[in-house]
């Protein structure tokens, strides 16, 4: 038997969609119409349903988060295996303001802006001043602290601040 000769600096944080710090957050309840995952930006449809990412100008319903809240289907015929994946007409909350552990497709710089895809809600970030990539929006977050494992992993902590936007009255 051997023993550990190496100890990562780089230690992992938590798993996509879980909160990363106590600060104040804020949060709604929404369905999901279409199947989607865990730590996707959201946009909403109608009063209570949301959809997984959003054009320019759509009304974001926030990030999905708290994985552990959510009912564990498996994936691959496997009802036991951990999985991220959101049903259709699940309940979910998403979060609009706070921290938030995420999974970005490649590496990441402490500062960055994140943004998500329209198509489908998948996060990703750019440097700051970069201009936004074809097909993606403003998903109003930072990125606070990254960190890549030699498995391919690359969770970050974002902060995100989606902005509300006020109900206008009819006179």
């Amino acid at each position: 038997m051997t023993f550990q000769s190496q100890v990562s600096a780089k230690q992992g944080f938590g798993v996509p969609g879980d909160l990363y710090s106590n600060q104040a957050r804020r949060a709604e309840p929404f369905a999901v119409d279409t199947a989607t995952e865990v730590a996707r930006m959201m946009s909403v449809v109608s009063e209570g349903i949301c959809t997984p990412g959003g054009a320019a100008g759509a009304v974001l319903a926030g990030v999905i988060f708290n994985p552990k809240e959510l009912v564990n289907k498996g994936s691959n015929g496997n009802p036991l295996e951990a999985s991220l994946d959101v049903a259709a007409n699940e309940q979910v909350s998403c979060l609009l303001e706070g921290e938030l552990i995420i999974s970005v497709p490649a590496d990441a710089a402490i500062g960055d802006a994140v943004v998500y895809a329209e198509a489908d809600g998948v996060l990703s970030t750019v440097a700051p001043g970069t201009l936004l990539p074809g097909g993606t929006q403003n998903a109003y977050g930072t990125i606070r602290r990254f960190t890549a494992d030699a498995g391919g992993a690359q969770l970050a902590v974002a902060h995100f601040d989606v902005p509300v936007i006020p109900a206008v009255d009819a006179i």
